[in-house]
């Protein structure tokens, strides 16, 4: 558990300075520290595609068919197994794709179904996992999803709202459904200048919230943002680090698989 304590520190030490500094910055890293992972059996059979750390609980989310629930939650730090919930279905309270919303508060566990366009709320104890909100949570715009979900309070989440060649950072307000603000992509012109070509993945980014402050690290492109978002969710990029300049992507042929492939296209 030290090596994630290490790695969530020393990014938001880098967060903080970017945002602090100058506009643009070139940061070389001339330390390089070797890390030892502490390994802890997990006996439950799981696939398992996302961790969420709350104050005193970690949970795993399952993405196997085969398995039942979607969330198993461990104690934490002791890492021991209390029990699995959030059964998969297309009864009341079940749930078919849920994706995690990070940055909830204290023991809530937020996630937003796919299925059924809802926003669910649990507070996580010892014994069982509490139901205590759920808000209908729907775009109009069929050809987009909401990924990477962030809550920044109470009432506005920050999301990358995407589809398979159009998106941005879009903030929400949770209780009515509305949209807040919309930053335009960095490399927007790049979808003009390639056309059929283009496709999200080549400036898709991995997308991180805390407070106020957001930041975007793109996988395609040498480049991490860093950003704000005032009280009443507004956004704004106040720093970069990296490029400017997209890469000469692989363009994919007609009917070929869009992926993160190293030997087409360099992933940062």
């Amino acid at each position: 558990m030290e090596m994630f304590k290490c790695a969530f520190v020393a990014f938001f030490v880098l967060l903080f300075v970017s945002c602090a500094t100058e506009d643009k910055a070139d940061k070389v890293f001339d330390v390089e520290k070797t890390a030892e992972a502490e390994y802890i059996p997990v006996n439950e059979l799981l696939e398992i595609n996302n961790i969420v750390k709350l104050d005193d609980y970690l949970i795993l989310q399952n993405g196997s068919e085969g398995v039942e629930d979607f969330f198993f939650v461990y104690s934490y730090p002791e890492i021991e197994f209390l029990y699995s919930f959030a059964k998969r279905g297309r009864g009341p309270n079940e749930y078919f794709f849920p994706a995690v919303i990070k940055n909830t508060p204290v023991n809530i566990l937020g996630s937003r179904d796919h299925a059924t366009d809802n926003l669910v709320f649990y507070e996580i104890t010892d014994s069982e996992a509490v139901l205590r909100r759920t808000i209908p949570f729907k775009s109009e715009d069929s050809f987009r999803f909401f990924w990477e979900i962030n809550q920044v309070n109470d009432s506005v989440i920050l999301t990358k709202h995407q589809g398979y060649n159009t998106g941005a950072t879009e903030s929400w307000d949770v209780a009515r459904c509305e949209l807040i603000d919309s930053l335009p992509n960095t490399f927007e012109k790049l979808r003009h200048r390639l056309g059929k070509s283009y496709y999200t993945i080549f400036d898709d980014y991995f997308l991180v919230v805390e407070g106020g402050r957001f930041a975007e690290a793109y996988f395609m492109i040498d480049r991490i943002e860093f950003g704000n978002i005032d009280d009443n969710g507004q956004m704004s990029i106040v720093s970069a680090v990296g490029t400017d300049t997209p890469p000469d992507f692989y363009l994919y042929r007609r009917n070929e698989t869009t992926e993160f492939n190293v030997d087409r296209n360099i992933v940062y």
